[in-house]
């Protein structure tokens, strides 16, 4: 999935490829304002399972909601996941990382959040396997927060930001993530 920007807004977009070569563009799947969309990487009953952030009007922050799909091109089945916690590191705005990796305890999802200081972090939920708009676990604490030099200055200040990960087998990954809005990091951990 991209996100497409144009003066109509932001939208999401999937485009797939059999070699990582060559890409077909498969239109929009989320209309706008809609980012942060990750696939999950097995099927959900038997249906495609993408998690999404629809930006919010003034009634609601910025939050997480799950859609199922038959064809990975038309979504349906929406619902509500989870939203920001006041008074928190994620108390403004949350939206996904990297796609969610399946473990037996359920699904965990490596997103970020950002609070009043517009400081993002990156923090864990786990979802339950078969519903996974529901929550099996969310860390009070996140696990990633700026604090290098490289991470607090830069284009947007005080951001990280995950976006990618490998499974390298066992309990350990790499994660890859944004600092700054203007560099890309890597770091090797345990499965949380």
């Amino acid at each position: 999935t991209y996100c497409a920007v144009s003066p109509r807004g932001v939208c999401t977009c999937l485009a797939t490829s059999n070699d990582l070569q060559r890409f077909q563009k498969r239109g929009i799947i989320f209309p706008p304002d809609n980012k942060d969309v990750v696939l999950f990487p097995r099927q959900i009953g038997g249906r495609f399972a993408a998690l999404h952030r629809p930006s919010a009007s003034h009634f609601a922050a910025p939050s997480m909601w799950v859609a199922f799909s038959h064809d990975t091109l038309n979504w349906g089945d929406h619902h509500f996941v989870m939203e920001p916690r006041p008074d928190s590191w994620d108390s403004v705005r949350i939206g996904c990382g990297p796609h969610p990796v399946f473990t037996p305890e359920g699904w965990i999802q490596f997103y970020h959040g950002a609070n009043e200081s517009n400081r993002y972090s990156s923090g864990t939920v786990v979802f339950d396997l078969d519903q996974p708009w529901k929550i099996r676990r969310r860390d009070s604490d996140p696990f990633l927060f700026p604090h290098e030099d490289y991470e607090i200055r830069g284009f947007m200040p005080h951001v990280v930001f995950c976006t990618g990960l490998i499974e390298r087998g066992g309990d350990v990954i790499d994660l890859y993530y944004g600092a700054a809005d203007d560099k890309i990091c890597g770091v090797s951990t345990k499965m949380p």
